[in-house]
Formats: C-alpha cells, structure tokens, sequence
C-alpha cells in the first residue's frame, strides 16, 4: 500500500482538498483494473486535532512507466502492453465523464 500524505496547516488547505477531491474521484474506478486502486481515506490526530489526511492506495511495484525507462527502458511489446492499458484506463475514465490532463 501506498500513502499520499496532506498536513493540514493554514498554508497547506488547498492541498488537503486537492487530496480529499481525488479520494472522491478515485472511489468511482474501484471496478477498474488499469486505475490504481484506491483503498480508503482517513485523518491523523494529534490530541484531538487533525494533522493530516492520508489517502490509501494501491502500491505499484515497478514505479512509474518513467522510472521504467530510466532504469531499463522498455522493449517494443512493452510499449504496446502499456500503451493499451492507458488507454482502457482512459477509456473507462472518459465514459464516468472525467476528461484526463496532465
């Protein structure tokens, strides 16, 4: 599993609802094998008070695509198996009315 962490702070409040909106969002492509899986969300505390909200997800052992290719690149029907995943990733989130950027 993998964690992303928001510390709440008077600064820091856009990045903790940037995080609980994608928690939102992510809990729509649970049936979704080309999503990682998002497993839940939860607050920390500290006597009472929030310190931070964590999002639960799915931990992906080989890293990113990019870490991938810096490390060893990627042979041509590793491209085409990658390249096919994002894209029924892409599908399955354009069909719940999501338009996908980066």
């Amino acid at each position: 599993m993998a964690v992303k962490v928001a510390e709440v702070s008077e600064s820091k409040t856009t990045k903790v609802e940037a995080l609980i909106t994608e928690a939102e969002i992510l809990s729509e492509f649970q049936d979704c094998p080309f999503v990682i899986k998002y497993y839940g969300d939860e607050w920390s505390y500290i006597d009472k008070k929030p310190i931070s909200f964590n999002l639960l997800l799915e931990f992906a052992v080989g890293g990113t695509i990019g870490d991938r290719i810096k490390k060893s690149g990627l042979t041509d029907s590793q491209v085409k198996e990658f390249t096919k995943s994002i894209l029924k990733g892409l599908q399955f989130i354009h069909d719940k009315g999501y338009v996908h950027c980066c």
